[in-house]
């Protein structure tokens, strides 16, 4: 659980991504999928989520997107845990799956996935909002203009309580998300270009 680099869990998680970037991901993905389906909402789950966000880096995301319709709402209501250790595990997973999933989560499951962030932005523990930032900026480089839309107020809200939140690198993530949010919103992100400059 210690996250730190030369503990033994980020020592297998390096080794996890390793054998991913190099083995067929039927050796990695599936068995990792497997991991998720069997561990549910037992306390092992945080640890499932982190396994199947280092595979995923590790393959690029080779073999993660066929998952991708049952794997969303599942992380959609790991995201809304009350454990927080679960929240940030399945945010660095999205995260994951949004970066290294391209172009397909965007042409295919933009509806889901804009949703899924403004949850991650409000919800996700502080430790694992690089993710979030990291997906959001993912999603908003590859999706242009109406894709956003449905969630655009949303994304500004949760954008601006980051601003305002006092931590300097919140404020700095969030800073540059909103550059990321007016490029994929376009025309329609002026609205709110005023309020957001202020």
């Amino acid at each position: 659980l210690d996250e730190q680099s030369s503990s033994s869990a980020a020592l297998a998680r390096a080794a996890l991504r390793a054998l991913s970037a190099t083995l067929p991901n039927h050796f990695t993905v599936a068995p990792v999928f497997k991991l998720l389906e069997r561990t549910g909402a037992s306390p092992s789950a945080p640890l499932a989520w982190k396994a199947f966000a280092a595979i995923t880096e590790g393959a690029q995301g080779a073999g993660v997107t066929s998952h991708l319709p049952a794997l969303i709402p599942e992380l959609a209501k790991a995201i809304q845990s009350q454990d927080l250790r679960l929240r940030a595990a399945a945010t660095e997973a999205a995260s994951m799956i949004v970066v290294h999933c391209q172009p397909e989560v965007a042409d295919e499951y933009p509806e889901q996935l804009f949703p899924l962030l403004v949850s991650m932005l409000t919800s996700s523990p502080r430790s694992s909002q690089w993710a979030a930032h990291a997906a959001l900026a993912a999603m908003c480089e590859n999706c242009v203009g109406e894709a956003i839309i449905p969630c655009l107020n949303d994304l500004i809200v949760a954008l601006k309580a980051q601003l305002v939140d006092g931590n300097v690198r919140t404020a700095a993530r969030a800073t540059a998300s909103f550059g990321a949010v007016s490029q994929c919103a376009l025309c329609y992100f002026n609205p709110y270009a005023e309020s957001v400059l202020t």
